[in-house]
Protein backbone atom coordinates (compact mmCIF):
# COMPACT_ATOMS: atom_id res chain seq x y z
CA UNK A 1 0.00 0.00 0.00
CA UNK A 2 2.87 2.36 0.77
CA UNK A 3 4.49 1.67 -2.58
CA UNK A 4 1.24 2.29 -4.42
CA UNK A 5 0.79 5.59 -2.57
CA UNK A 6 4.32 6.62 -3.42
CA UNK A 7 3.77 5.69 -7.06
CA UNK A 8 0.57 7.77 -7.19
CA UNK A 9 2.34 10.74 -5.67
CA UNK A 10 5.16 10.39 -8.17
CA UNK A 11 2.64 10.12 -10.99
CA UNK A 12 0.88 13.21 -9.68
CA UNK A 13 4.11 15.19 -9.61
CA UNK A 14 5.04 13.97 -13.04
CA UNK A 15 1.67 15.05 -14.38
CA UNK A 16 2.06 18.53 -12.93
CA UNK A 17 5.57 18.65 -14.31
CA UNK A 18 4.31 17.72 -17.80
CA UNK A 19 1.54 20.31 -17.48
CA UNK A 20 4.16 23.06 -17.41
CA UNK A 21 5.33 21.90 -20.82
CA UNK A 22 8.96 20.91 -19.82
CA UNK A 23 10.53 17.48 -20.23
CA UNK A 24 12.41 15.88 -17.39
CA UNK A 25 15.02 14.57 -19.82
CA UNK A 26 15.82 18.07 -21.12
CA UNK A 27 17.70 18.93 -17.94
CA UNK A 28 20.08 16.01 -18.46
CA UNK A 29 18.70 13.87 -15.57
CA UNK A 30 17.26 10.36 -15.67
CA UNK A 31 14.23 9.46 -13.65
CA UNK A 32 15.39 5.84 -13.44
CA UNK A 33 18.71 6.78 -11.81
CA UNK A 34 16.84 8.31 -8.89
CA UNK A 35 14.08 5.76 -8.70
CA UNK A 36 15.72 3.59 -5.97
CA UNK A 37 14.04 5.48 -3.15
CA UNK A 38 10.84 7.44 -2.73
CA UNK A 39 12.55 10.31 -0.97
CA UNK A 40 15.08 10.91 -3.75
CA UNK A 41 12.53 10.71 -6.50
CA UNK A 42 10.15 13.05 -4.76
CA UNK A 43 12.83 15.58 -3.96
CA UNK A 44 14.13 15.37 -7.52
CA UNK A 45 10.67 16.06 -8.89
CA UNK A 46 10.34 19.14 -6.70
CA UNK A 47 13.78 20.39 -7.62
CA UNK A 48 13.00 19.99 -11.28
CA UNK A 49 9.71 21.76 -10.76
CA UNK A 50 11.47 24.66 -9.03
CA UNK A 51 14.03 24.75 -11.81
CA UNK A 52 11.22 24.96 -14.37
CA UNK A 53 9.67 27.89 -12.52
CA UNK A 54 13.00 29.67 -12.47
CA UNK A 55 13.32 29.12 -16.21
CA UNK A 56 9.85 30.55 -16.66
CA UNK A 57 10.70 33.59 -14.56
CA UNK A 58 13.92 34.11 -16.55
CA UNK A 59 12.01 33.87 -19.81
CA UNK A 60 9.41 36.32 -18.52
CA UNK A 61 12.12 38.72 -17.41
CA UNK A 62 13.77 38.52 -20.79
CA UNK A 63 10.44 39.04 -22.49
CA UNK A 64 9.63 42.10 -20.37
CA UNK A 65 13.08 43.48 -20.86
CA UNK A 66 12.74 43.12 -24.59
CA UNK A 67 9.38 44.86 -24.61
CA UNK A 68 10.69 47.73 -22.49
CA UNK A 69 13.66 48.15 -24.76
CA UNK A 70 11.36 48.36 -27.75
CA UNK A 71 9.48 51.30 -26.22
CA UNK A 72 12.55 53.50 -26.08
CA UNK A 73 12.45 56.43 -28.48
CA UNK A 74 14.42 55.82 -31.63
CA UNK A 75 16.93 58.34 -32.81
CA UNK A 76 17.99 59.07 -36.34
CA UNK A 77 21.72 58.88 -35.91
CA UNK A 78 22.33 62.40 -37.13
CA UNK A 79 22.20 65.73 -35.34
CA UNK A 80 20.92 69.24 -35.92
CA UNK A 81 23.46 71.91 -34.89
CA UNK A 82 25.33 69.54 -32.62
CA UNK A 83 22.14 68.27 -30.89
CA UNK A 84 20.70 64.80 -31.46
CA UNK A 85 17.61 64.67 -33.62
CA UNK A 86 14.52 63.69 -31.66
CA UNK A 87 12.56 62.62 -34.72
CA UNK A 88 9.94 65.38 -34.39
CA UNK A 89 11.37 67.59 -37.12
CA UNK A 90 12.44 71.22 -36.93
CA UNK A 91 9.55 72.83 -38.84
CA UNK A 92 8.18 74.75 -35.85
CA UNK A 93 11.52 76.38 -35.04
CA UNK A 94 12.06 77.46 -38.66
CA UNK A 95 8.56 78.93 -38.92
CA UNK A 96 8.99 81.22 -35.90
CA UNK A 97 11.79 83.38 -37.41
CA UNK A 98 9.82 83.61 -40.66
CA UNK A 99 6.70 84.81 -38.85
CA UNK A 100 8.67 87.29 -36.77
CA UNK A 101 10.34 88.64 -39.92
CA UNK A 102 6.98 89.12 -41.63
CA UNK A 103 5.60 90.86 -38.55
CA UNK A 104 8.59 93.18 -38.42
CA UNK A 105 8.20 94.03 -42.13
CA UNK A 106 4.49 94.71 -41.67
CA UNK A 107 5.09 97.15 -38.81
CA UNK A 108 7.87 98.82 -40.78
CA UNK A 109 5.56 99.36 -43.73
CA UNK A 110 2.86 100.74 -41.46
CA UNK A 111 5.30 103.29 -40.07
CA UNK A 112 6.36 104.24 -43.59
CA UNK A 113 2.73 104.90 -44.53
CA UNK A 114 2.56 107.85 -42.12
CA UNK A 115 5.11 110.11 -43.90
CA UNK A 116 3.80 108.87 -47.24
CA UNK A 117 0.29 109.99 -46.29
CA UNK A 118 1.46 113.48 -45.33
CA UNK A 119 3.60 113.76 -48.45
CA UNK A 120 0.87 112.41 -50.73
CA UNK A 121 -0.47 115.82 -51.90
CA UNK A 122 2.98 116.92 -53.05
CA UNK A 123 3.62 113.53 -54.70
CA UNK A 124 0.29 113.63 -56.51
CA UNK A 125 0.86 117.19 -57.70
CA UNK A 126 4.34 116.52 -59.06
CA UNK A 127 3.41 113.11 -60.50
CA UNK A 128 0.32 114.56 -62.18
CA UNK A 129 2.44 117.17 -63.94
CA UNK A 130 4.94 114.51 -65.06
CA UNK A 131 2.22 112.17 -66.35
CA UNK A 132 0.53 115.03 -68.19
CA UNK A 133 3.71 115.50 -70.22
CA UNK A 134 4.55 111.82 -70.71
CA UNK A 135 2.04 109.05 -69.92
CA UNK A 136 4.39 106.30 -71.01
CA UNK A 137 5.78 106.26 -67.46
CA UNK A 138 2.47 104.86 -66.24
CA UNK A 139 2.73 102.04 -68.76
CA UNK A 140 6.17 101.12 -67.47
CA UNK A 141 5.02 101.20 -63.85
CA UNK A 142 1.94 99.07 -64.52
CA UNK A 143 4.07 96.60 -66.47
CA UNK A 144 6.25 96.22 -63.36
CA UNK A 145 3.08 95.77 -61.28
CA UNK A 146 1.92 93.03 -63.65
CA UNK A 147 5.22 91.16 -63.32
CA UNK A 148 5.19 91.46 -59.52
CA UNK A 149 1.56 90.34 -59.26
CA UNK A 150 2.21 87.41 -61.57
CA UNK A 151 5.15 86.31 -59.42
CA UNK A 152 3.14 86.63 -56.22
CA UNK A 153 0.22 84.71 -57.70
CA UNK A 154 2.60 81.93 -58.77
CA UNK A 155 4.09 81.81 -55.26
CA UNK A 156 0.65 81.62 -53.65
CA UNK A 157 -1.00 79.37 -56.21
CA UNK A 158 -1.65 76.73 -53.53
CA UNK A 159 -3.48 79.30 -51.35
CA UNK A 160 -5.14 81.76 -53.73
CA UNK A 161 -7.94 81.26 -56.22
CA UNK A 162 -9.07 83.36 -59.15
CA UNK A 163 -12.23 84.40 -57.32
CA UNK A 164 -10.36 85.53 -54.20
CA UNK A 165 -7.79 87.47 -56.27
CA UNK A 166 -10.44 89.24 -58.36
CA UNK A 167 -12.61 90.02 -55.33
CA UNK A 168 -9.70 91.45 -53.37
CA UNK A 169 -8.61 93.74 -56.21
CA UNK A 170 -12.17 94.86 -56.96
CA UNK A 171 -12.76 95.74 -53.32
CA UNK A 172 -9.50 97.69 -53.21
CA UNK A 173 -10.27 99.60 -56.43
CA UNK A 174 -13.77 100.50 -55.22
CA UNK A 175 -12.36 101.67 -51.90
CA UNK A 176 -9.64 103.85 -53.45
CA UNK A 177 -12.02 105.38 -56.00
CA UNK A 178 -14.50 106.12 -53.22
CA UNK A 179 -11.79 107.92 -51.24
CA UNK A 180 -10.74 109.84 -54.37
CA UNK A 181 -14.30 111.02 -55.05
CA UNK A 182 -15.17 111.71 -51.41
CA UNK A 183 -12.05 113.80 -50.70
CA UNK A 184 -12.02 115.37 -54.19
CA UNK A 185 -8.25 114.89 -54.45
CA UNK A 186 -7.71 117.18 -57.51
CA UNK A 187 -9.40 120.08 -55.76
CA UNK A 188 -7.49 119.35 -52.56
CA UNK A 189 -4.10 119.57 -54.28
CA UNK A 190 -5.24 122.44 -56.53
CA UNK A 191 -4.86 120.47 -59.75
CA UNK A 192 -8.40 120.54 -61.13
CA UNK A 193 -7.15 120.88 -64.70
CA UNK A 194 -5.18 117.63 -64.34
CA UNK A 195 -8.06 115.61 -62.87
CA UNK A 196 -7.57 112.62 -65.21
CA UNK A 197 -3.80 112.50 -64.72
CA UNK A 198 -4.18 112.80 -60.95
CA UNK A 199 -6.67 109.92 -61.02
CA UNK A 200 -4.17 107.74 -62.90
CA UNK A 201 -1.43 108.61 -60.43
CA UNK A 202 -3.77 107.99 -57.49
CA UNK A 203 -4.65 104.49 -58.75
CA UNK A 204 -0.96 103.76 -59.40
CA UNK A 205 0.16 104.84 -55.94
CA UNK A 206 -2.67 103.16 -54.04
CA UNK A 207 -1.93 99.90 -55.84
CA UNK A 208 1.31 99.53 -53.87
CA UNK A 209 -0.39 98.77 -50.50
CA UNK A 210 -2.65 96.30 -52.27
CA UNK A 211 0.34 94.40 -53.66
CA UNK A 212 2.05 94.43 -50.26
CA UNK A 213 -1.07 93.14 -48.53
CA UNK A 214 -1.49 90.47 -51.18
CA UNK A 215 2.13 89.39 -50.71
CA UNK A 216 1.85 89.00 -46.92
CA UNK A 217 -1.63 87.46 -46.94
CA UNK A 218 -1.27 83.81 -45.88
CA UNK A 219 -4.99 83.04 -45.87
CA UNK A 220 -5.78 79.66 -47.40
CA UNK A 221 -8.59 80.77 -49.69
CA UNK A 222 -8.77 77.40 -51.43
CA UNK A 223 -9.51 75.59 -48.19
CA UNK A 224 -12.01 78.27 -47.14
CA UNK A 225 -13.83 78.04 -50.45
CA UNK A 226 -13.88 74.26 -50.25
CA UNK A 227 -15.29 74.41 -46.72
CA UNK A 228 -17.88 76.94 -47.86
CA UNK A 229 -18.86 74.72 -50.79
CA UNK A 230 -19.17 71.73 -48.46
CA UNK A 231 -21.40 73.77 -46.14
CA UNK A 232 -23.56 74.83 -49.08
CA UNK A 233 -23.82 71.24 -50.28
CA UNK A 234 -24.76 70.03 -46.80
CA UNK A 235 -27.34 72.79 -46.47
CA UNK A 236 -28.77 72.00 -49.90
CA UNK A 237 -28.87 68.31 -49.04
CA UNK A 238 -30.67 69.03 -45.76
CA UNK A 239 -33.18 71.27 -47.56
CA UNK A 240 -33.84 68.57 -50.15
CA UNK A 241 -34.29 65.96 -47.45
CA UNK A 242 -36.63 68.27 -45.54
CA UNK A 243 -38.70 68.94 -48.67
CA UNK A 244 -38.80 65.22 -49.42
CA UNK A 245 -40.05 64.48 -45.90
CA UNK A 246 -42.67 67.21 -46.19
CA UNK A 247 -43.81 65.83 -49.56
CA UNK A 248 -44.04 62.34 -48.12
CA UNK A 249 -46.06 63.60 -45.16
CA UNK A 250 -48.38 65.55 -47.44
CA UNK A 251 -48.86 62.56 -49.73
CA UNK A 252 -49.48 60.33 -46.74
CA UNK A 253 -52.12 62.75 -45.44
CA UNK A 254 -53.79 62.87 -48.86
CA UNK A 255 -53.81 59.08 -49.02
CA UNK A 256 -55.34 58.90 -45.56
CA UNK A 257 -58.06 61.33 -46.61
CA UNK A 258 -58.70 59.45 -49.87
CA UNK A 259 -59.14 56.17 -48.02
CA UNK A 260 -62.47 57.46 -46.68
CA UNK A 261 -63.95 57.56 -50.20
CA UNK A 262 -64.78 54.69 -52.49
CA UNK A 263 -63.67 54.45 -56.10
CA UNK A 264 -67.11 55.59 -57.31
CA UNK A 265 -67.04 58.65 -55.07
CA UNK A 266 -63.55 59.53 -56.28
CA UNK A 267 -64.69 59.21 -59.89
CA UNK A 268 -67.65 61.51 -59.25
CA UNK A 269 -65.45 64.11 -57.53
CA UNK A 270 -62.88 64.07 -60.33
CA UNK A 271 -65.62 64.43 -62.91
CA UNK A 272 -67.08 67.38 -61.02
CA UNK A 273 -63.68 69.08 -60.86
CA UNK A 274 -63.01 68.60 -64.57
CA UNK A 275 -66.54 69.79 -65.39
CA UNK A 276 -66.05 72.93 -63.31
CA UNK A 277 -62.77 73.67 -65.11
CA UNK A 278 -64.46 73.16 -68.48
CA UNK A 279 -67.31 75.53 -67.53
CA UNK A 280 -64.81 78.16 -66.39
CA UNK A 281 -62.90 77.91 -69.67
CA UNK A 282 -66.14 78.17 -71.62
CA UNK A 283 -67.19 81.30 -69.71
CA UNK A 284 -63.82 82.92 -70.33
CA UNK A 285 -64.08 82.09 -74.02
CA UNK A 286 -67.61 83.49 -74.21
CA UNK A 287 -66.54 86.72 -72.48
CA UNK A 288 -63.61 87.04 -74.86
CA UNK A 289 -65.89 86.54 -77.85
CA UNK A 290 -68.32 89.19 -76.57
CA UNK A 291 -65.44 91.63 -76.03
CA UNK A 292 -64.25 91.00 -79.58
CA UNK A 293 -67.75 91.56 -81.06
CA UNK A 294 -68.21 94.74 -79.04
CA UNK A 295 -64.84 96.05 -80.20
CA UNK A 296 -65.69 95.39 -83.83
CA UNK A 297 -69.04 97.14 -83.46
CA UNK A 298 -67.34 100.18 -81.95
CA UNK A 299 -64.87 100.32 -84.83
CA UNK A 300 -67.70 100.12 -87.38
CA UNK A 301 -69.65 102.82 -85.53
CA UNK A 302 -66.66 105.18 -85.46
CA UNK A 303 -66.09 104.69 -89.19
CA UNK A 304 -69.78 105.41 -89.92
CA UNK A 305 -69.72 108.56 -87.80
CA UNK A 306 -66.60 109.77 -89.58
CA UNK A 307 -68.22 109.20 -92.97
CA UNK A 308 -71.39 111.07 -92.01
CA UNK A 309 -69.35 114.00 -90.66
CA UNK A 310 -67.36 114.29 -93.87
CA UNK A 311 -70.59 114.31 -95.91
CA UNK A 312 -72.07 116.98 -93.64
CA UNK A 313 -68.99 119.20 -94.01
CA UNK A 314 -69.27 119.07 -97.82
CA UNK A 315 -72.85 120.51 -97.97
CA UNK A 316 -73.53 123.91 -99.62
CA UNK A 317 -75.09 125.45 -96.56
CA UNK A 318 -71.94 124.86 -94.56
CA UNK A 319 -70.70 128.22 -93.22
CA UNK A 320 -67.05 127.21 -93.38
CA UNK A 321 -67.40 125.96 -96.89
Amino acid sequence: MAKKTVQKEEDGHGHSHDHHGHSHDNHGHSHDSHGHSHDHGHSHEHNDHDHDHEDHSDDDDNHHGHSHNNTKPQQHGHSHDGKPCTGHGGGGESEKPEKSTKTFIKFGLLFLLVPTFFGLPFILKRAGEIVANNRVYLIYIWAIYAVVLTSVIYMKRHLQTINSFVNQNLIWVIFTLGVFIFLDIPKMIQQVDLRTEVLYVWCTITMIPNIIFFFFDDTDHKTLERIEEEKEEKKKKKDNERRARQDEKRKAKIKEKMKKYSSTQLLVMNTAVYLGIAILVALLGYQTYRWYIKTQQNIIERNRMATEKSEYVGNDFDIDG
